[in-house]
């Protein structure tokens, strides 16, 4: 477990000390990558918008400009944070900075600036590690690649988050190669392969499309579609090397709240899409018309006054014994804070093969964390309300999502379930989407929805 099939870049301003570094890695079957400094090929970078994603380990030499290391070395530590926030995507994750210089006294405060002054936590380091150019010379690639792995390897953590890293790139890989091999059964010709590539990533569109596509059409969300569940099987069947933390007991340490906030970002994570594609997908996520001609066209109730809506089908309702005047001015307060949104419940194999033509959405209730208390169940025999339980059985709760500031619950109502024609003009008055439900939450909702319609009454006398 460590560095193998992880990325590496080399920043220097001196290709001839760079290529060194890149050179040592290589013959010890590390890839990397050498980027010379030069600042016009930087504001390139940033124009084209195409930064690096997955950089676990950077050699930065910390003399960029060739100048040497004055006074406090901040004019030199903003140019550093210039070159990284160019080359690294803001959503690169953990990276150990490796500073090879000669100037080893300033490495610490570099440190300290980049994790104080970069502002997307995806760019900033994660681990120190401190080198001298003097130590390594050319002829013994081994001394630096064990250096390097024995640094990467303390942090057990990272090490083991990056082992299923490669493993899904290498997943990916053989999943490709695969399909090229069953594609380039037989290929006569040279410019034969392409052709059969192409015709089979069809008919594996279409067996997850329907026929509909088999002539004519784009097949690129269905392909995406069939090759994620070959990736998905893949993923599953990754074996990596045991990985038993050493002081479970840490995570003690956390305050509650840090521990809530990161529940909820992981929630947030594994259920809900923050910014979907702009096409409408299963679990897609609108907001509620606020117009009186998109409700009509759409056919939806006009409820501009939403928080009406709210506390009439989703807040509990408020008993005699505890209302007055007091309680019923916070909670209209609490439910103006709450907002409707639509989510799209229609099937997905429905959306694949095309046979929509009324959508499927069930009215849903976005509510802040802090007006909870407005959905759990409170009888009158209680002093206090059950809380995690609804007070409804056709109410059903999400998991606490975070996202950014955003922190939020989804209330679905199984009674309040609309349907849309499916054509453009409709679609467009719905907008792009703002969010999505995630396959496995999107799955429990369906199931709990069409037990909500199954339920067998009866009528006695």
């Amino acid at each position: 477990m460590g560095l193998e099939g992880a990325k590496i870049l080399v920043i220097d301003d001196s290709p001839a000390e760079g290529q060194q570094i890149v050179e040592a890695l290589w013959e010890a079957n590390y890839p990397a990558m050498f980027f010379r400094f030069d600042q016009q090929i930087l504001e390139g970078l940033r124009e084209a918008g195409k930064p690096m994603k997955g950089v676990r380990a950077v050699f930065m030499d910390m003399d960029l400009l060739g100048h040497g290391m004055q006074g406090d070395g901040k004019t030199m530590y903003s140019v550093i944070q210039g070159a990284l926030e160019s080359l690294l995507d803001k959503n690169n994750g953990p990276y150990t900075l490796i500073t090879w210089t000669r100037f080893d006294e300033y490495s610490d405060d570099l440190y300290a600036f980049l994790r104080d002054r970069m502002e997307d936590r995806g760019r900033a380091p994660t681990a120190l590690m401190k080198l001298k150019k003097e130590d390594f010379r050319p002829g013994n690639p081994g001394a630096l690649a064990t250096q390097v792995q024995t640094c990467l390897g303390q942090h057990g953590s990272l090490t083991c988050l990056s082992s299923w890293e490669v493993a899904v790139n290498a997943g990916a890989s053989d999943i490709v190669s695969n399909l090229a091999g069953v594609a380039g059964q037989g290929v006569q010709a040279d410019n034969e392969f392409d052709a059969r590539l192409a015709s089979l990533l069809r008919k594996l569109s279409v067996a997850e499309a329907g026929k509909e596509i088999e002539r004519r059409g784009d097949i690129t969300p269905h392909m995406h579609s069939v090759l994620s569940q070959l990736l998905d099987d893949v993923a599953s069947q990754i074996s990596l090397p045991l990985y038993d933390p050493e002081h479970p007991e840490g995570i003690g340490q956390i305050g509650r709240e840090e521990m809530n906030s990161w529940r909820r970002q992981i929630n947030a994570m594994l259920n809900y899409e923050k910014v979907p594609k702009p096409k409408i997908q299963p679990g897609s996520v609108f907001s509620y018309p606020d117009t009186q001609v998109a409700a009509d066209l759409l056919r939806l109730p006009n409820w501009r006054a939403q928080d009406v809506v709210i506390r009439a089908y989703y807040f509990r309702r408020e008993t005699a014994s505890r209302r007055n005047a007091e309680s019923t001015a916070v909670r209209e307060a609490a439910s103006k804070r709450a907002t409707l949104v639509l989510v799209d419940i229609t099937p997905p194999c429905d959306h694949a093969q095309k046979k929509v033509i009324w959508r499927t959405f069930v009215l849903t209730a976005k509510v802040p964390l802090d007006c909870l208390s407005y959905l759990w169940r409170w009888p009158d025999d209680q002093e206090i309300a059950e809380e995690g339980r609804v007070w409804a059985d056709y109410l059903w709760i999400s998991p606490e999502f975070k996202l950014d500031e955003d922190i939020f619950v989804l209330l679905f109502n199984s009674r309040m379930m609309f349907t849309i024609n499916n054509d453009n003009t409709a679609l467009e008055l719905l907008g792009i989407p703002n969010g999505r439900i995630r396959e496995v939450l999107l799955a429990d909702l369906l199931g709990w929805i069409g037990r909500q319609i199954s339920r067998i009454g009866h009528v006695a006398l």
